[in-house]
């Protein structure tokens, strides 16, 4: 599974920025995934610290959709393209300020 996570050093003042603009209502920490995991009854649980990747995939899309911006408003209209905007900087900015993290892990159910 590939999913987001929160750093150890999430500040509150960037609750709001997650709830609102990115509408993530809970991350959990490392140590909360692992322990959901576990109670699951999932074993071998192997974890990749994607963050760096995820970092420069959001700080591309980011970049990438603000290029095409003319081709973004045409088709889908101003309010549209801000809004997206809004979202894929608002992303971008919770993963080089350290706030987010991306992670893949695999794990095993024994039968």
């Amino acid at each position: 599974a590939r999913n987001t996570h929160v750093e150890a050093t999430l500040n509150l003042s960037v609750l709001p920025r997650l709830e609102v603009d990115v509408f993530a209502f809970a991350l959990p920490s490392r140590g909360a995934y692992e322990a959901a995991i576990a109670d699951a009854g999932f074993e071998n649980c192997e974890w990749t610290d994607l963050t760096a990747s995820w970092t420069a995939f959001t700080n591309d899309r980011l970049a990438e959709y603000v290029a095409a911006e003319d081709r973004h408003v045409r088709v889908h209209g101003r309010p549209t393209y801000d809004s997206q905007k809004h979202f894929y900087a608002s992303v971008a900015g919770l993963f080089q300020g350290g706030h987010l993290g991306g992670v893949k892990f695999v794990a095993t159910k024994p039968l």
